[in-house]
């Protein structure tokens, strides 16, 4: 599995989550992008301790316009013949680069909040992408830090939304912020928790139903 930081403004987030302490960026593979194969990008690759591939947009923000929308198509076609999975958090903004590996996916997550505004953001997104073509089946929203008591219940969710909910997070605020301080993701460190056990089923809902394979055919 393969963890891209594509976040334009955020870049670096996943670097510090993982306690990683240094991540290769685009902006390096970019003076090789005529040679480029797949044995030479496998030194771009930083390794995490749990057997996680990490590659991020950039190190320096000033770096970006030495990236482009073609060199990420590029190193996105060659990083497939790698690894069975790539995973791209692209953040809250659409832009060309993002959009070239949206292109290339079979699933696009959509991860909201039960917020009025953050709701509205999400609506705004999914508009965006289907003015873009991208199918409405290939579009799943996950419903993060929900209270089970909360006064935006997951039917007004729901009903903001148009469409279901493919999974719901648990808040659990101490677990999260436990994690970010130590540099060690909870699904590690704690195997047992309740949202770990959420990923997990998750996960396993996602590969046991064959949804990525059949919605690949969407691309």
């Amino acid at each position: 599995v393969l963890l891209i930081d594509l976040d334009l403004n955020s870049c670096g987030d996943v670097q510090q989550l993982l306690g990683l302490r240094e991540v290769k960026s685009l902006v390096e593979i970019a003076p090789y992008v005529d040679r480029l194969d797949p044995n030479l990008l496998r030194g771009f690759i930083t390794p995490h301790q749990s057997g996680l591939g990490v590659m991020q947009l950039y190190r320096d923000k000033a770096d970006l316009a030495k990236i482009n929308a073609e060199l990420f198509e590029k190193v996105l076609d060659l990083l497939s013949r790698i690894f069975d999975f790539i995973v791209i958090d692209g953040g809250a903004v659409l832009n060309n680069t993002l959009v070239k590996g949206l292109e290339r996916s079979s699933i696009i997550f959509l991860l909201t909040t039960p917020d009025l505004m953050v709701l509205n953001q999400t609506r705004i997104m999914v508009d965006e992408l289907q003015r873009l073509h991208f199918p409405k089946e290939m579009l799943k929203v996950i419903l993060n830090a929900y209270e089970p008591r909360s006064v935006i219940s997951l039917e007004m969710v729901t009903q903001k939304r148009q469409r279901q909910i493919l999974t719901t997070v648990v808040r659990d605020d101490a677990l999260v912020r436990q994690a970010a301080i130590s540099a060690a993701p909870f699904v590690l460190s704690q195997p047992r928790r309740m949202l770990t056990r959420t990923y997990d089923a998750f996960v396993r809902n996602l590969l046991e139903r064959r949804i990525l394979d059949r919605l690949a055919v969407l691309q």
